[in-house]
């Protein structure tokens, strides 16, 4: 995505970028949030998009606070934001999604499912199934 970064300004883009650690400074979080809404929409446009958060609950509050803009401002977008909870985890009070609980495979279906795809991926998860 950050090959598309020529559609952001130069605001934004400094934003980014300092975000990512690529250049010194504190950038805003609605500047990061801005830039990548653009990163977004224009990614949107040629490619799908799924946006996965793991254990969100873990996440810093200026990286929340991104995560908050862009899930109120992609509702238009076509792409999906996945964020991975675990059943013991402190609950996020910022993200305003539907929860939705999803169980474990049993061992068989996820073999399976591990195996359908390109196997050399999926190596380190077959020899912890095992």
């Amino acid at each position: 995505m950050l090959q598309r970064s020529v559609a952001l300004s130069a605001h934004q883009r400094d934003a980014l970028e300092s975000a990512l650690g690529v250049r010194s400074g504190t950038p805003s979080g609605f500047a990061v949030g801005a830039a990548a809404l653009v990163l977004l929409d224009e990614t949107v446009r040629t490619a799908l998009v799924l946006l996965l958060l793991d254990d969100p609950h873990w996440i810093d509050s200026s990286s929340a606070a991104v995560f908050t803009f862009l899930q109120r401002r992609c509702a238009e977008l076509p792409l999906v934001i996945v964020g991975a909870i675990r059943t013991d985890a402190p609950a996020t009070r910022t993200w305003s999604a539907e929860t939705v609980d999803v169980r474990a495979l049993p061992r068989a279906d996820a073999a399976l499912l591990s195996g359908s795809s390109v196997r050399s991926q999926f190596a380190l998860l077959r020899s912890r199934m095992s």
